[in-house]
């Protein structure tokens, strides 16, 4: 039940600020419950209809191998970096597919990091605004300054020991601390 409620909270993106953020970019009548209810919606069923096709897949694999499900199913990156492609190999047009595939992983990556930024940059750019003017510093300069800065601490991932940062920030740090906001 833990891992299914992170998991809920992660792909609503509840706890993090960033709807706060986008919010305030929204007129002041805006609807939001239309908002939440939509994005609520095209969430669960976004959520529905790939866990449908990742666990039908899952379950041809193990019928193709002979063995049980869960000796097939990884969880983590796993399932990104090895399930979804190898189920991407069996389409007519695979080499298409493949690539069309990790083009949007980096996609929805980008977009992802970049959601997750602005509730940061949009928190401390009000913030030295109230405190120090209204002209402190550009908005693009700044986005440049804390994208370069995590990009500069992340580079952790891509080292000899990377695979164990990233297992203890999904364990430790990601989960917990959003359960608990």
């Amino acid at each position: 039940w833990y891992e299914a409620a992170v998991q809920v909270f992660f792909s609503v993106g509840a706890g993090f600020g960033v709807h706060l953020s986008y919010a305030s970019y929204n007129t002041f009548n805006n609807n939001c419950y239309r908002d939440c209810l939509i994005t609520s919606l095209v969430n669960a069923f976004t959520s529905f209809y790939s866990g449908l096709v990742i666990f039908t897949y899952l379950g041809y694999m193990a019928f193709k191998q002979k063995t049980h499900i869960s000796r097939v199913a990884t969880d983590g990156p796993g399932l990104v970096f090895q399930v979804y492609p190898e189920a991407v190999a069996t389409l007519p047009g695979s080499q298409f597919w493949s690539c069309l595939f990790f083009l949007m992983l980096i996609a929805l990556g980008l977009d992802s990091g970049m959601g997750g930024l602005e509730c940061v940059i949009t928190g401390m750019l009000d913030e030295l605004r109230r405190t120090f003017g209204r002209k402190t510093i550009r908005r693009e300069l700044f986005t440049a300054i804390v994208v370069t800065s995590s990009f500069l601490v992340s580079i952790t991932n891509f080292c000899q020991g990377g695979m164990y940062v990233f297992h203890w920030l999904d364990t430790y740090a990601a989960g917990i601390s959003l359960l608990c906001s």
